[in-house]
């Protein structure tokens, strides 16, 4: 399912947004995910790189690993 809006995402998706939710920098790269014990499960990609949106690591759904 697709949906095109302008509406902002919390407002939508009321019941799911998640307290939790972090941005990170990873490989130059501004991720939104929630911070899990084996990793951050990315929510969705918040650069301003095009090239980043392709790159299958940073899919929305994947977990990566974060080095302290």
């Amino acid at each position: 399912m697709l949906l095109y809006t302008k509406e902002p995402y919390e407002l939508i998706f009321q019941n799911q947004t998640n307290d939790k939710t972090v941005t990170k920098t990873v490989n130059g790269v501004l991720l939104e995910g929630c911070e899990q014990p084996d990793g951050l499960h990315i929510t969705r990609v918040l650069s301003t790189d095009p090239k980043a949106y392709l790159r299958k690591e940073f899919s929305p759904g994947s977990i990566i690993t974060l080095t302290q």
